[in-house]
């Protein structure tokens, strides 16, 4: 369950930083104030996307362990 729950929310994840960064690719940002907040959320979609991906790993070597 913990394994499918967390294939969704990186999904989610995912989604959402393609979709940001096809924004700024079409030029959504019309001041460099506007890229550099699409760019920070993209990184810390990123960054939640990879401690999710970490903890899911521990979690199945853990779980391996017993």
């Amino acid at each position: 369950m913990i394994v499918s729950f967390s294939e969704h929310l990186r999904e989610a994840l995912q989604s959402e930083i393609h979709r940001m960064s096809a924004d700024l690719a079409r030029g959504s940002a019309s001041t460099y104030d506007d890229y550099r907040h699409m760019t920070g959320i993209i990184q810390g979609l990123s960054r939640a996307e990879h401690e999710l991906t970490s903890l899911v790993e521990a979690y199945e070597k853990d779980q391996d362990m017993h």
